[in-house]
């Protein structure tokens, strides 16, 4: 919602373009940009993914273990049904089908922190 508010921000904003509005993030912020070209890809002209969380039970199932307890206390934990069918829901990837706009993704071969 608040992207939505930004939108509706810069779209009544005379000194701004609100058909060049893009954008940008990385990691968290690159799960950001992916859910914002799910949900308002007729408002954005593109996004740039870096290393972002695209799919959050693949994301939990492959985190370093000493790390695994912390992003299931932040993110939700998979190995719960009901929360994993949540999880997956939500997931970018899930609904990439709704991206109607160029995305330019950076992501390493074997990024530690989202792999």
């Amino acid at each position: 919602q608040d992207i939505g508010a930004l939108l509706d921000w810069i779209a009544q904003d005379p000194e701004l373009d609100e058909a060049r509005t893009g954008v940008w993030g990385g990691s968290y912020g690159g799960y950001m940009v992916l859910a914002c070209l799910v949900h308002y890809s007729d408002r954005l002209c593109c996004g740039i993914n870096m290393v972002g969380i695209s799919n959050f039970v693949t994301f939990l199932e492959n985190t370093s273990e000493y790390r695994r307890d912390l992003r299931r206390v932040k993110y939700g934990d998979e190995r719960d049904p009901s929360m994993r069918e949540f999880l997956q829901a939500i997931s970018p990837l899930t609904n990439a089908d709704r991206i109607r706009r160029p995305l330019f993704i950076v992501q390493g071969a074997n990024d530690p922190r989202v792999p």
